[in-house]
């Protein structure tokens, strides 16, 4: 059984982590200010996980040596409770969330994309709009991903999102949305980076673009505003920033269309 301490127990818990982290800051300040080390606990959301991480670790633990990222997969309402509960330092999420007192530091901005069956209509089209898709037709995340909400909130459609005919799926991942749509029917969106890991001969047959204001989500790293590890997350930021391909932007593209994560 949990162990659920007292009303006394709870207050003193709480004065012993404010405790812990004024010692951190101490530490700190003690050494070099130059040196990038210690711990640093991230959150990712599954959404951008599986295509970021691969593009930032290695630029990461190459220049900061002495650095130790321990990272966690974790959809956006539990990794604001980490952090929250500072079982977290900090995370990569899609944002604004709404009301928080975390600090929300943008990394950049990422356009979103129609991957579609290769014998659909609309795969003879680009420059595609919200009105020419139909809710009947897209594959969907299932609910607690703030990318599903993104992509309801774009395209108009009923929260449900469910399928009509014999097969109603939510998936728990874009991969698996992705081979549902390729080699099945209707078609689902993924973010841009996702697309950057098909071959061009997959991104001829499936991937469409939107017109202009393109949907769009913008990317941070989140922390407590009293976060001493403040020179690990500046590492974590500049990692990220250096990684990202050309055609994604750290500054906020007018053409874009951002949508509100959670």
């Amino acid at each position: 059984k949990p162990v659920i301490p007292t009303d006394r127990g709870a207050r003193y818990l709480a004065v012993a982590k404010t405790v812990i982290r004024e010692y951190g800051k101490l530490a700190q300040f003690s050494g070099s200010d130059k040196e990038v080390s210690g711990e640093l606990r991230l959150g990712i959301i599954p959404t951008i996980a599986p295509y970021l991480l691969p593009l930032f670790l290695t630029d990461f633990t190459q220049r900061y040596p002495k650095a130790k990222l321990i990272v966690e997969e974790l959809k956006t309402e539990s990794i604001l409770r980490a952090l929250e509960e500072d079982r977290l330092d900090a995370a990569i999420l899609s944002t604004p969330v709404g009301k928080t007192t975390l600090t929300q530091r943008p990394l950049y901005y990422e356009p979103f994309q129609l991957y579609v069956a290769e014998n659909h209509a609309l795969s003879a089209k680009n420059n595609l709009k919200a009105s020419d898709l139909d809710g009947a037709e897209l594959w969907m995340l299932q609910d607690g991903h703030c990318f599903r909400n993104q992509v309801v909130q774009f395209c108009s459609i009923p929260t449900s999102g469910r399928r009509p005919g014999r097969v109603a799926f939510e998936a728990g991942s874009l991969e698996t949305l992705r081979h549902l749509v390729k080699n099945s029917s209707g078609y689902t969106m993924l973010p841009a980076l996702a697309a950057d890991y098909l071959s061009a001969e997959e991104k001829k047959k499936h991937v469409r673009q939107f017109q202009a204001p393109m949907p769009a989500r913008e990317v941070s790293l989140m922390y407590r505003r009293d976060q001493w590890r403040a020179a690990l997350i500046d590492a974590v930021a500049e990692s990220v920033e250096r990684s990202l391909p050309d055609h994604i932007s750290v500054a906020k593209p007018k053409n874009f269309m951002l949508l509100e994560a959670c």
